[in-house]
């Protein structure tokens, strides 16, 4: 994956901040939602730091496993996949 254009990853950050507000108002999901926009927040800023980065170096700068990352990434495709249809 190229993160190259940092424009588009700004306009995606700012839509998946958007998009993990929304849900239910319940204690165990607001605290869910709260550490996944940490999570993502950390893997942008180190996508940003270095657009090189491999799934396997995310994994060890945001102590995360390698599918925990993909996790989130295919999370933030589909947002960013649904800014563009819209």
């Amino acid at each position: 994956m190229n993160y190259r254009n940092n424009s588009k990853i700004t306009e995606i950050i700012t839509e998946i901040l958007k998009y993990q507000k929304g849900g239910q108002k319940g204690w165990p999901e607001k605290v869910a939602r709260k550490t996944t926009q940490k999570t993502t927040q950390k893997i942008l800023e180190e996508i940003q730091r270095n657009p090189e980065v491999s799934r396997t170096e995310l994994a060890v700068l945001v102590g995360l496993t390698s599918d925990g990352i993909k996790y989130h990434l295919n999370k933030m495709k589909l947002v960013a996949a649904s800014t563009q249809i819209a």
